[in-house]
């Protein structure tokens, strides 16, 4: 993606005060920047990695401040920090003419060559030719050999026979169904839990549905349905949900960054946990033990909430990986499988913790720089394997919701093996 995607969204992230000085900081450091003004550019860059630190474009250009001012030591710093989100930055430029012979800068270089080798460890499970029907989340049902695929445009969920990969319904249109987001069987009460979001993308959207999002309980024996929804008033956008191993369900809500859950009667949804640094809450997954449930936050990366004492950590890396962008997040056997989607390149890893699940300890990357991955979303794991979206098609959207259908691909469903990283 071209900087200025990236601008554009790091800008609508913040407040409409915080808006207004990024943009001024920014727009001053870019001019600062082509007449030559070395100092000013840095003062002004620096501004704006002040009220939104941690975002690769900005600190491609701290980098490059620093680098016109001959500081090899803080650009390379700035540099590997955002080369592992956007690893098409810039190298070339003759900004970094003056650290270009220096060790560590060639090692970024040889940094940028590894981030951006392609990886093709995924292999074809399922396809959908109905190009409107925008897939987004799976779940596996164990119990008659099938997954469920949700789709956001058309707000509805189809089941796909595992072993002939034949389609057919399973939704009804009464069902109460908007954009449908993440999913999960409980196969041992045989439920399929379903987060769901009314939005702009889906058919029939009205403005009356505008923050409306709830979660859905399917009964697999007899597909009846219970529909859990807030009525708090406030705006709600339901991306995400897992399962513990007792059947407890958790929510994300990237609208109000909350994490919701079933009381123990079942009969209301109720806040669970929020935590105040996140700023765009995503995917969640539950350890095999039920001790930890690690929660993305698609702008910061990843923290691991202990279930026994309530406390936070976030999650710090070994080596050098971006844990931004993180969409979907699966525990497996002390690793993190995820989805990556707006980082350069798109990919999915398995993410290799320590001992205690406190830090990263390596990575394997799974897919990475495939053309097929085109904004890879959710997924399950079933006996080894990872099955997701690989190419959820987000970008043929215009901003008004509407599709362009030119844009559109059939839908490809990959499976890469887990269990032998």
């Amino acid at each position: 993606m071209r900087f200025v995607v990236f601008l554009i969204l790091l800008i609508q992230c913040s407040t409409l005060n915080a808006q207004d000085q990024l943009k001024e900081y920014f727009d001053k450091a870019m001019i600062a920047k082509e007449v030559g003004d070395n100092i000013g550019y840095l003062t002004a860059i620096l501004k704006a990695d002040s009220l939104r630190p941690n975002h690769q474009l900005i600190q491609y250009y701290v980098g490059s401040a620093f680098a016109r001012l001959g500081d090899e030591a803080s650009s390379v710093e700035y540099l590997r920090n955002s080369v592992v989100s956007k690893g098409d930055i810039d190298l070339l430029s003759t900004d970094f003419d003056k650290i270009r012979a220096s060790e560590a800068f060639k090692d970024l270089v040889i940094l940028q060559l590894d981030i951006m080798a392609e990886v093709d460890n995924s292999e074809p499970a399922f396809a959908i030719t109905e190009k409107e029907f925008h897939a987004e989340g799976l779940a596996y049902d164990p119990n008659l050999k099938r997954y469920f695929v949700g789709s956001v445009h058309e707000s509805r969920i189809v089941e796909i026979d595992e072993n002939s990969g034949a389609i057919k319904p399973f939704s009804d249109e009464n069902d109460g169904l908007w954009s449908v987001f993440g999913m999960s069987v409980d196969s041992v009460r045989n439920l399929l839990w379903v987060a769901t979001t009314s939005s702009k993308y889906m058919n029939n959207y009205e403005n009356t549905l505008a923050g409306k999002a709830a979660v859905l309980k399917y009964n697999l024996a007899d597909k009846s349905v219970q529909k859990y929804i807030l009525t708090d008033g406030l705006f709600h956008w339901f991306g995400d949900l897992t399962l513990d191993s007792q059947g407890n369900l958790y929510v994300s809500d990237s609208e109000t960054n909350n994490i919701y859950t079933i009381d123990t009667a079942g009969e209301n949804l109720v806040l669970f946990y929020t935590d105040k640094d996140v700023r765009s809450l995503q995917g969640l997954a539950v350890s095999n033990d039920d001790r930890y449930l690690f929660y993305a936050d698609y702008s910061n990366g990843i923290s691991r909430l202990d279930l026994q004492t309530m406390g936070k950590i976030t999650l710090t890396a070994d080596i050098d990986i971006s844990l931004k962008s993180v969409d979907g997040l699966y525990y497996f056997n002390n690793t993190l499988v995820v989805t990556q989607n707006l980082v350069v390149p798109m990919r999915v890893s398995q993410i290799i913790l320590s001992g205690d699940q406190d830090r990263i300890q390596g990575i394997n990357y799974l897919e990475k720089n495939n053309p097929v991955l085109n904004e890879p979303t959710l997924g399950v794991i079933n006996n080894g394997w990872f099955y997701y979206v690989a190419n959820s098609q987000w970008g043929a959207y215009n901003t008004d919701g509407s599709v362009n259908l030119d844009q559109l691909e059939d839908i490809q469903i990959l499976k890469a093996n887990i269990n032998a990283n």
